[in-house]
């Protein structure tokens, strides 16, 4: 097993793109990780409420719920607030972070 770890470590990995999905959970379960995979915003929030895993790699832009956004709303429960977010992108500007440290949500023009 991967990185020394006793026991799987949960990770909920959301994208809609299914090839980057598709390596991402491979990635990480060659580590050792135990992945549940979803494709979409709406997909993860449910699953991170109900699983709650040790942590989640979220796409950024993705249509219906973007990962900021389930990443805001679960930020905002004490139950899930403290899960770790990784956020994937594949656009440098996607997302930026504020001089307070916190990220905010991408400006689009259109």
């Amino acid at each position: 097993m991967g990185l020394g770890r006793k026991s799987a470590r949960r990770v909920l990995v959301a994208d809609d793109d299914p090839d980057i999905l598709k390596i991402v959970a491979a990635n990480l379960r060659a580590e050792g990780f135990e992945v549940e995979a979803v494709a979409n915003g709406w997909q993860a929030q449910a699953a991170a409420m109900r699983s709650r895993p040790d942590f989640m790699v979220l796409d950024v832009m993705m249509p219906g719920r973007s990962g900021l956004e389930v990443m805001a709303t679960l930020q905002s429960r004490p139950e899930t607030r403290d899960i770790p977010v990784v956020l994937l992108t594949a656009r440098s500007s996607a997302a930026r972070r504020r001089s307070d440290g916190q990220w905010r949500r991408p400006d689009f023009a259109g």
